[in-house]
């Protein structure tokens, strides 16, 4: 808050008058300036469940039933096999509405438990059988200096291969793996591949405690000539169970149930103790090893934590206090008046 006078004349002790050359506040009252300070984090739990439209599953928090009749009397649900529906159904209205009541907020997701996925090069090129845009034309081939391209989500990596009958099969498929193993590190990466040393198949697999954190995640191949102009490089592949393009990202085959504390922080706050029952099995508690420090962040130096359920699981935290770094000040010549 500052009052100011529009217009000042003042008197030195020597009885000179003079015009303040700035502003002259009555009341100043300057804030404190702050830095630094982080929200408190709420614990979340997180599990997965794969959905069957048979199983069912219930939830208790502490002696309470998640799940009710229209007589609110505890009733295990049997979620839908299809995910889309099966979360509709586990965050039901009445379901989110009594989490919250027993101080959880209830969330479900899709694409926990995230399956494997293969790339099948092929001796021959075929359009019906591959993902090749090229008709049945001949084996197919690459050059040593050609090289192969796969990507899966947002990593790269290429390849090339020694001139051989089965360059274009098991040896890109060897190399292109190795490749992925040189330049990513096990904790750089969420993607372990394997290369069939007999058949030209690279499975592409991820830790189930990532969650959905793969889900959805392109992958694709490409191949590109080099300056040797004596070969042109031909590659034919299937990914995934079909040549269609529409089964070419890594999935998962899970919903994600979430519970969340309604309270932030650490301190007085005491998480509702959460347990399953049902049919259908509670496949993979996730976990996160963050605790809200630069060490267990995920980053360049530390990693990405492939096993873990980041953005899922979360532990409880206080956060940080403010920082002052210039005290607040007032001014005050109300006396004066």
């Amino acid at each position: 808050m500052q009052v100011e006078l529009d217009d000042a004349t003042t008197v030195s002790s020597t009885g000179v008058e003079s015009t303040p050359s700035s502003t002259y506040y009555i009341v100043d009252l300057i804030n404190a300036v702050t830095s630094g300070g982080d929200d408190a984090v709420a614990r979340q739990i997180a599990h997965s469940v794969k959905t069957t439209g048979s199983g069912n599953i219930q939830v208790m928090i502490g002696s309470d039933a998640l799940y009710v009749d229209s007589s609110n009397s505890p009733t295990a649900i049997t979620p839908s096999a299809n995910v889309a529906l099966a979360i509709s159904e586990l965050k039901s209205a009445a379901a989110v509405s009594r989490a919250a009541a027993l101080g959880l907020n209830l969330d479900v997701n899709e694409g926990g438990n995230v399956q494997s996925l293969t790339v099948s090069f092929t001796s021959a090129l075929n359009s019906a059988t591959g993902e090749t845009s090229l008709g049945t034309t001949s084996q197919t081939v690459i050059g040593s200096d050609d090289y192969a391209t796969l990507s899966i989500g947002s990593q790269t990596v290429t390849a090339t291969v020694t001139n051989s009958s089965l360059s274009s099969t098991v040896g890109i498929a060897s190399a292109l793996a190795t490749a992925w193993s040189t330049k990513y590190a096990t904790a750089s990466t969420l993607y372990t591949l394997d290369a069939d040393s007999a058949s030209g198949v690279i499975s592409i697999s991820v830790n189930a405690g990532s969650g959905n954190r793969a889900h959805n995640d392109a992958v694709s191949v490409t191949y590109t000539p080099g300056t040797d102009t004596t070969t042109t490089p031909l590659l034919d592949f299937v990914i995934g169970d079909t040549n269609a393009t529409t089964d070419n990202k890594l999935k998962g085959d899970s919903v994600i149930i979430l519970l969340e504390n309604t309270t932030k922080g650490v301190t007085g706050v005491t998480s509702p103790t959460v347990s399953f029952s049902g049919t259908l099995t509670v496949s993979n508690t996730l976990t996160s090893t963050d605790v809200h420090t630069t060490a267990t962040v995920i980053s360049a130096a530390n990693g990405i934590y492939p096993t873990e359920g980041r953005g899922l699981a979360a532990n409880a935290w206080d956060g940080t206090s403010l920082v002052i770094t210039t005290d607040a000040a007032t001014t005050d010549r109300t006396a004066f008046l």
